[in-house]
């Protein structure tokens, strides 16, 4: 699934991504998660990841 970003209050804590600003937001244009299998949190992963 990809969800184009036009809210800026996706949280994220991820402060190795090109896509964080602040050590706390999203600034992806698209953000992609999956896997579709996934049953709980602990099962996603963000795709949209960068490491800077």
């Amino acid at each position: 699934m990809i969800i184009d970003n036009n809210n800026p209050s996706v949280n994220c804590n991820v402060t190795n991504c090109v896509h964080n600003k602040n050590g706390c937001t999203c600034t992806a244009k698209n953000i992609k998660v999956g896997p579709q299998f996934a049953v709980t949190t602990g099962d996603t992963k963000c795709q949209s990841f960068k490491q800077n």
